[in-house]
């Protein structure tokens, strides 16, 4: 049975209310006078949870408050149930509100997925699968495309046609990771599994290598293939730096945020850093690996060290 709904009704105490279930959930950024509201367990009452979530949706006046669903998504993976019956009980344009915040926090999952393991203390886990029609139906690419990067902007341009505004979603979407982080990271989270940290990182190398095509890009294919044998010959620690040296080589501000991360948390250590930085470079040019340039490699290093 689809819900009917009515976005233009939202008043400012329904707002208020929503910010106060938002805290309930652990969303606690969002400024709004206190109401009475208990955390609700997806497992003990899921029509609750779909309640809320189809309410955030119609918030459409209040667009910081109906984009707090992708930090609620992030921070509660297992509201992923309930998201699917929001979305298939609610009428079309509740539904497709809901659709776009599912791909927002699938894609900004994977284009922070290193900061975010590292905030909350373990991998993002909002699942991907099960909600592959949402990008497949609009002709998104999927989130490990350049680790959402690509899927993010193509989203925006699809609200754009869309909505008809010509609006910087990226930029407000983008404001409520920047806030969940920040909240999360003042809790100092012990990171659960280092194993899964190390993980997140080589996907994310792999995937940032992948052409336009889905064809890997030679010089970056190069270069992770380099790294992966490196990794092979050492302890997994030493992987860790051999996929760190991947992320200093691009050198994109996501990457280089990740790297400063990564040495102010104490995970790395810039003297090792320093030296699996001289095995590559001893390494690269001649060999297996001729059309990897020394000389650029060392640049991207030295820039990105400076930084740190």
């Amino acid at each position: 049975m689809k819900t009917t709904t009515d976005s233009s009704m939202t008043s400012w105490y329904e707002v208020d209310e929503l910010i106060s279930m938002l805290r309930a959930w652990g969303i606690g950024y969002l400024v709004g006078r206190e109401h009475a509201a208990d955390f609700v367990s997806p497992t003990a009452d899921q029509q609750k949870a779909v309640v809320l979530i189809q309410r955030l949706a119609q918030c459409d006046d209040y667009p910081r408050v109906r984009d707090a669903t992708i930090s609620l998504l992030l921070l509660h993976p297992e509201l992923a149930d309930a998201v699917q019956q929001a979305l298939e009980e609610s009428e079309a344009e509740v539904a497709e509100s809901i659709a776009v915040l599912i791909l927002v926090t699938l894609y900004l999952q994977r284009l922070w997925s290193i900061r975010l393991a590292i905030a909350l203390g373990h991998a993002p886990a909002f699942p991907e699968g099960r909600f592959a029609s949402l990008w497949e139906s609009r002709n998104l690419p999927p989130p490990a495309c350049k680790n959402g990067a690509r899927g993010l902007t193509a989203l925006q341009e699809f609200e754009q046609r869309r909505t008809g505004f010509p609006f910087t979603f990226i930029g407000d979407w983008q404001n409520q990771v920047d806030h969940l982080l920040l909240q999360e990271e003042a809790k100092h989270h012990s990171l659960e599994d280092m194993s899964s940290l190390f993980a997140l990182l080589e996907e994310a190398q792999r995937n940032e290598n992948e052409s336009e095509l889905g064809q890997p890009n030679d010089d970056g294919a190069a270069i992770e293939s380099f790294l992966q044998q490196l990794g092979r010959t050492f302890r997994k620690r030493v992987r860790l730096f051999s996929t760190t040296l991947g992320k200093m080589e691009r050198g994109n501000n996501r990457d280089v945020a990740d790297v400063k991360l990564l040495v102010e948390q104490g995970i790395i250590n810039l003297d090792e850093l320093d030296q699996a930085y001289q095995e590559v470079l001893a390494q690269l040019g001649k060999g297996r690996y001729p059309r990897i340039t020394p000389r650029r490699f060392t640049e991207r290093y030295q820039m990105v060290r400076g930084l740190i």
